[in-house]
């Protein structure tokens, strides 16, 4: 049997622009989203690859202050959700 010769896998610089610039905006249009909170159907891993980094949770080293400190995190927390709950109440009713 005569092997097939395989196609060349050059493109023409027009088309390979016109793919960069799709991608661009698609990956743009992504982050958009995700930013917004908006985006629930990718994965973690996706939303990383995209520039959308998971929050840190902060390492606090082992000193006599460790439980206040994470206290004062725990009540600064709460504080910053009960104002993002009353903002987006406050915009629902208008």
């Amino acid at each position: 049997m005569v092997k097939l010769k395989k196609g060349s896998k050059r493109q023409e610089l027009a088309k390979k622009y016109n793919i960069q610039h799709m991608v661009a905006a698609h990956n743009k249009k992504i982050r958009k989203l995700a930013k917004k909170g908006e985006l629930r159907k990718l994965s973690l891993g996706d939303l990383i690859d995209l520039g959308v980094k998971k929050r840190k949770i902060p390492e606090i080293p082992n000193c006599i202050f460790k439980r206040e400190i994470l206290d004062n995190l725990k009540r600064t927390k709460a504080i910053k959700d009960a104002k993002a709950i009353e903002e987006k109440d406050g915009k629902a009713r208008k």
